[in-house]
């Protein structure tokens, strides 16, 4: 194949691992005049969003540079938002469909659904939230589900049951639980996880005992009620239990002798999870690291930071915050600062992250300083408020 031609950049596009390799083809499709190709767009910003080697800040710059009215493109980065550290701009995006009348499918409406619940999650973390606005929110694009006939597939009826649960509204949860023609494993799994998170454990016990199928998620979601309750040796019971673990069971056990305060086990656990050949994801790398942050063990820590970018790794939200925590404890700030100052694409946490990471040092008029930009920085992303949820 000719380099340049429509065929040769379709097997390079499919190729792809690094965003080295996705900068390459992008300078080749610029100059044969394919920039404005739907099928090469999509599979740029496919790979830019949603590949753990990729970048979100990439995907939302060549988005930008679209008209933003391709339905697969833009449910690509609503499903890419509604897994990140920032699912209100998923929410944006939905809005944007809607006022450029873009039409909207059944996966359009599963991720905006998922990104309600998380953008409840991720405000909890940081700076409060408002159950009442998304709730409000979930409930618009509930509607439009039934006005547009999808109000029976599985999926999306799973992510409102996700959503109703995180708003605390478990009575509306249940209600779509229950008109369900169609129930997977996931649906029952989700459905027992909210109980659980309004502490209603015997309706969670109730239904678990229901249940037709179990998995290993069943298993996850009593570990997670346990660590909720910071009950580590019931967490660990349920796990030493199971026929079978996945990343997320290890993960939901680390981060729960996080949460106890038990440091050297949860460094412990890591290190029989990666003698048990189980691949770290971001969740894991984020609990390990808060641990060596508490235990200064910088070297593991640093560590971990170069195998991510030996891998390429996509090193953004949480992790940057993690990692900003580490070397900032750890005493080297000057890393903490190349990590901050790295990031394109800055969340409330890491700002946070490094404002404290400076204060603890002495470094307080920095600090400040740095507070005022984060106010500038957070408005340029539009995650200062709710009030642009609603169209």
């Amino acid at each position: 194949m000719l380099r340049g031609t429509l065929p040769y950049i379709i097997s390079k596009l499919q190729q792809l691992s690094t965003m080295k390799e996705v900068e390459q083809i992008q300078a080749i499709i610029t100059k044969t005049g394919l920039h404005t190709h739907s099928y090469v767009l999509a599979k740029l910003i496919s790979f830019s969003s949603l590949s753990p080697s990729g970048s979100l800040t990439h995907a939302q710059a060549i988005f930008q540079e679209t008209p933003m009215e391709n339905p697969f493109i833009c449910n690509t980065m609503i499903r890419a938002y509604s897994k990140s550290v920032f699912p209100i701009k998923a929410i944006h995006i939905y809005n944007h469909m809607h006022r450029m009348q873009v039409e909207c499918d059944n996966f359009t409406y599963t991720f905006a659904v998922k990104a309600c619940g998380r953008v409840l999650w991720c405000l909890e973390k940081d700076v409060g939230c408002d159950e009442f606005g998304i709730a409000c929110k979930g409930g618009e694009i509930h509607c439009s589900v039934f006005k547009c006939g999808f109000d029976c597939d599985h999926f999306i009826q799973n992510s409102l049951v996700y959503m109703y649960s995180q708003c605390g509204l478990v009575g509306l949860a249940r209600g779509v639980f229950d008109e369900m023609t169609v129930r997977n494993v996931a649906s029952w799994n989700i459905m027992v996880s909210a109980y659980d998170q309004v502490n209603d454990f015997k309706s969670a016990d109730l239904l678990f005992e229901s249940m037709p199928v179990k998995n290993v998620v069943s298993s996850n979601t009593l570990i997670a009620r346990f660590i909720r309750l910071s009950d580590i040796e019931g967490a660990r019971r349920v796990f030493e239990e199971m026929p079978e673990r996945d990343a997320v069971s290890w993960n939901s056990l680390i981060a729960g002798y996080v949460k106890v305060r038990d440091y050297a086990g949860a460094l412990k656990l890591f290190g029989e999870m990666q003698i048990d050949g189980v691949e770290a994801t971001e969740i894991t790398l984020t609990s390990v690291l808060g641990a060596c942050a508490e235990t200064g063990a910088l070297e593991m820590g640093r560590k971990i930071h170069e195998s991510l970018k030996q891998k390429g790794y996509k090193i953004e939200g949480y992790l940057v915050s993690a990692l900003v925590d580490m070397y900032a404890k750890c005493g080297n700030l000057s890393s903490a600062l190349e990590v901050f100052n790295e990031l394109k694409m800055k969340h409330a946490s890491n700002w946070n992250a490094m404002i404290v990471g400076l204060a603890v040092h002495g470094y307080c008029e920095e600090a400040l300083e740095l507070f005022s930009a984060m106010e500038r920085g957070l408005m340029r992303l539009g995650l200062t408020g709710l009030r642009s949820l609603v169209f």
